[in-house]
């Protein structure tokens, strides 16, 4: 993506995955939440879609159970999301929780992606001391992939995305133990 450019909408069936989403199990705050951040983490698929909208609805069910305000930046901080995993879905089994945990964190990949135009190869390696913050803001460090340099970030991710590199530290951001980690 080109700075300046605006981010590329959902494919159609994704868009309409995101837009039927109504469960009767959270309320209609709560599934706006789910839809909102869903739609910025751009779901490849349907499916993927679907898992999003889960875990982001009860995640949004559990903010309003606390008090907490319905808004990304709030919502999405990394403790929150591990309290929310380790309380709010206590009586879900294991499998359930890493699942949780994992699609909330997608939200590293929408700031590392639509805040500093990062894909594919650029991704793989990075950690959460690649991201810095200087005095000019935001930027993070690419030392693999085809062109290692240092990429600034756009403002308006620079809480969500320090928050969730400062949660993984020296792991790597977008998932998996070790770079020939296949799951």
């Amino acid at each position: 993506m080109h700075r300046g450019s605006l981010p590329e909408p959902p494919p159609p069936e994704v868009q309409a995955a995101i837009d039927r989403f109504s469960p009767r199990t959270v309320s209609d705050a709560a599934a706006a939440f789910a839809r909102e951040v869903t739609a910025q983490a751009k779901p490849e698929s349907p499916n993927r879609a679907k898992a999003y909208l889960f875990a982001a609805s009860r995640l949004g069910a559990f903010c309003e159970s606390i008090g907490l305000e319905l808004v990304p930046t709030v919502a999405l901080q990394a403790s929150l999301v591990e309290r929310f995993v380790l309380v709010g879905c206590a009586a879900r089994s294991a499998a359930t929780r890493r699942t949780v945990r994992s699609n909330l964190r997608a939200i590293a990949l929408v700031c590392l992606s639509g805040g500093a135009g990062l894909v594919g190869a650029d991704l793989k390696a990075l950690r959460g001391t690649d991201v810095v913050a200087r005095s000019g803001g935001v930027v993070v460090c690419v030392r693999a992939g085809p062109r290692p340099r240092v990429v600034p970030v756009l403002w308006r991710y620079h809480d969500r995305l320090s928050s969730a590199a400062g949660f993984d530290g020296d792991r790597l951001v977008i998932g998996g133990h070790h770079l020939g980690a296949t799951t």
